[in-house]
């Protein structure tokens, strides 16, 4: 067994397909095949299903995936040792964000640190969290943006900040001119909600509760996007909970109501794998993100940090 076969495990599982795994790799498909083929008759099993379309990783394989994947991030880890690559602040890297933050923090950070290191290269992807967490665990991607704590196995998180929830009304809703809100104050029947698989859907779920009947609307949307459901809260339609970096310094801000101490939040962070080992650059990025947040952000003391699972 050795290293190049299981970059040539790792990048079949990635493309699922042989000629673009070969194609990644640099090789020819006869050659990637011949030796995942040498691999499977040293352990002794099929490594993939070929008859799947796309082909698929057999449970052997899926546990020899997951190992390989590990191994290869640290000897990479281990390279950049001793090349000294540890406190550098340098190099292309892929970031996700979930789509909740990326609107109002990339514009703020991105072309910042841009401008401050030519030497490093971001590659900024939106993706929700599940996605996040499966590309870095396969290597997808370097690093993350999201909502923490993940309580992830072998997932590492750098914290930020401390962002506020608020809920979001039309002017014409009744309860406009309340300017502190509790949590028993939300009705979760009136609340426009994102679609499954955003966290922030079941943040906002876990701060009013999922108590009275769902609001008797003659529609179902189905959203990812905040800005959308600002949009109907506008028309009248009930009303929705934000992240205040939302709105802050927007005309929306008007629209938007803070609750009392202790103001529920999110956590945002920056997450890579454990294997990763260019924290010099972790450092850096979070050090920069601070800079540009509000400062209020940066203190938890008097919040209720809200999970999402």
């Amino acid at each position: 067994m050795t290293l190049q076969q299981l970059t040539y495990l790792v990048a079949l599982d990635t493309h699922r397909q042989f000629v673009k795994a070969a194609e990644s790799c640099f090789v020819t498909q006869p050659t990637l095949t011949m030796q995942i083929q040498k691999l499977e008759e040293e352990v002794g099993g099929k490594l993939f299903d070929r008859d799947a379309s796309p082909i698929s990783p057999t449970v052997l394989g899926s546990i020899m995936i997951e190992k390989a994947r590990l191994i290869l991030s640290e000897v990479d880890g281990l390279k950049s040792i001793v090349n000294g690559e540890v406190d550098k602040v340098e190099g292309s890297y892929t970031l996700g964000i979930i789509p909740t933050i990326a609107p109002y923090l990339i514009p703020l950070f991105l072309p910042i640190v841009a401008k401050k290191n030519k030497k490093v290269h971001l590659t900024v992807k939106e993706m929700r969290t599940d996605e996040i967490i499966q590309a870095l665990k396969k290597g997808e991607i370097d690093m993350g943006i999201l909502a923490t704590p993940l309580e992830e196995k072998n997932i590492r998180e750098w914290p930020m900040y401390y962002e506020p929830f608020q809920v979001y009304l039309s002017p014409e809703d009744p309860r406009y001119n309340r300017q502190d809100w509790r949590s028993s104050d939300l009705e979760a029947n009136e609340m426009l909600i994102l679609d499954e698989g955003h966290c922030f859907r079941e943040q906002s779920l876990v701060i009013c509760g999922s108590k009275g009947k769902r609001k008797d609307l003659n529609f179902v949307y189905q959203s990812g996007s905040l800005e959308a459901l600002m949009r109907l809260v506008e028309k009248g339609l009930g009303y929705t909970m934000v992240p205040a970096l939302s709105v802050k310094g927007r005309k929306e801000e008007k629209n938007a109501r803070s609750f009392v101490s202790p103001v529920p939040v999110r956590e945002v962070s920056i997450v890579t794998h454990q294997s990763f080992h260019r924290l010099a650059l972790v450092e850096w990025l979070q050090t920069e993100i601070q800079r540009v947040v509000p400062k209020e952000y940066l203190q938890a003391k008097k919040y209720r940090r809200i999970g999402w699972k």
